[in-house]
């Protein structure tokens, strides 16, 4: 009696089960990269309400304002006067004097004890992702979506850069500043939108999902 038996696959067998998951990953790498790109843009939104929601924050501690404006250079604490897609990246300060420009030669006393105790200071810098774009710009009925640098007098940006007050609001009068966020690869396409409320609330929209936020 032959009690051997035949272990693994024919060739026949093999070369059905390769066609099989060739077709299949075919169909599944498209979505899977598709996934990945999207949470790409998910993280790097999520870093910028971070950075927003500590700049409010420490507005409010201190009861004094703080900027967000795009870096003059990758990890510098210069404010562009330019880079309205925020392209060398951005960063935070605490501004006491509300001049626009990081002093931390600048102090007050903040306790009223006759010593300077509070300095103007970095609370953080984010440097550029070269796979996305992140640009700044407000929107109204009149002229569209345009860069910040473009807001009339008395909006609550000079040169791209936000003032956080310490009443947790924007400094200015101008409604629906927001960053959008989009692949480099596919600049013009707006995947997120993070919205600034007046009040200086901070909200995510994916343009993908719902196109009217």
């Amino acid at each position: 009696m032959n009690n051997n038996k035949s272990l693994g696959f024919s060739l026949p067998e093999l070369l059905v089960t390769v066609a099989v998951a060739s077709i299949l990953a075919a169909f599944a790498l498209p979505n899977l990269k598709s996934m990945i790109e999207t949470n790409g843009v998910k993280a790097y939104a999520n870093q910028v309400v971070s950075n927003l929601y500590l700049a409010r924050s420490e507005s409010a501690k201190t009861g004094y304002p703080v900027k967000i404006c795009p870096s003059d250079t990758p990890t510098s604490t210069v404010c562009s006067s330019s880079n309205q897609d925020y392209a060398a990246g951005w960063f935070g300060f605490l501004d006491l004097n509300n001049n626009g420009l990081y002093e931390p030669s600048v102090t007050v006393d903040w306790d009223n004890n006759g010593s300077a105790d509070i300095a103007e200071k970095v609370l953080f810098t984010t440097e550029p992702n070269p796979a996305y774009v992140l640009e700044i710009a407000y929107s109204n009925s009149s002229s569209g979506t345009v860069g910040l640098s473009s807001m009339p007098s008395g909006a609550r940006a000079t040169n791209n850069t936000l003032t956080y007050l310490p009443n947790g609001a924007l400094q200015g009068q101008i409604k629906d500043v927001h960053f959008k966020l989009s692949l480099a690869k596919e600049p013009t396409d707006t995947r997120l939108r993070v919205n600034i409320e007046p009040t200086g609330r901070v909200r995510t929209c994916d343009l993908k999902r719902n196109t009217n936020c």
